[in-house]
């Protein structure tokens, strides 16, 4: 009969963990750069480093400008989430009543100055977002998703990317493709 010390085997005591940091920030301009620090520090020698600085700056810019987050007392939201081989950056903004759109313009048209930002970062990561009571949380995915495993309820798998609709070459310059 085996002996029972009251301590948990070698397996009980390891619990995987995705690191995952969050901080709020207030919905003014100028902290656009500090939620580009907060970032690149977090992800210090990750190879997923440069390019989630490019996706929160981009992100948090598009939350000061479309949502109510970018009005006074408005507050953004970022998280940053990391495991072996991959990143997940979301942003959090207080809702607006229009849908974030994903405009590709397509080969061979005229780029314009503005509304490429989440283009630029689907080009970058995996996109996803949601709505809810407390405003929009739009997530990027840089590098693989972490893997599954199933009967670890306490690992919250990452959502599948929304894509944005297959277009036809005749409308690849007629407007925006709206992620459904």
């Amino acid at each position: 009969m085996a002996e029972t010390t009251g301590r948990p085997g070698p397996a009980e005591r390891l619990v995987p963990v995705r690191p995952s940091w969050a901080r709020a920030f207030p919905g003014v301009p100028w902290q656009a750069r500090a939620a580009r620090r907060f970032v690149a520090q977090l992800l210090d020698g990750s190879p997923f480093r440069d390019d989630a600085v490019v996706v929160v700056s981009e992100l948090f810019t598009n939350a000061l400008r479309h949502t109510d987050s970018g009005k006074p007392g408005g507050l953004i939201i970022v998280q940053v989430t990391r495991w072996l081989l991959g990143v997940r950056v979301a942003v959090t903004d207080q809702g607006a009543a229009a849908e974030p759109v994903i405009r590709d313009r397509g080969p061979g048209c005229q780029p314009a100055e503005n509304g490429n930002g989440l283009y630029m970062v689907s080009q970058l990561a995996a996109l996803d977002w949601h709505d809810d009571a407390r405003g929009r949380t739009i997530c990027a995915v840089l590098g693989r998703r972490p893997p599954e495993q199933p009967g670890r309820p306490w690992l919250v798998p990452v959502p599948e990317p929304r894509h944005p609709e297959p277009r036809r070459p005749e409308q690849a310059c007629a407007g925006p493709a709206r992620v459904r």
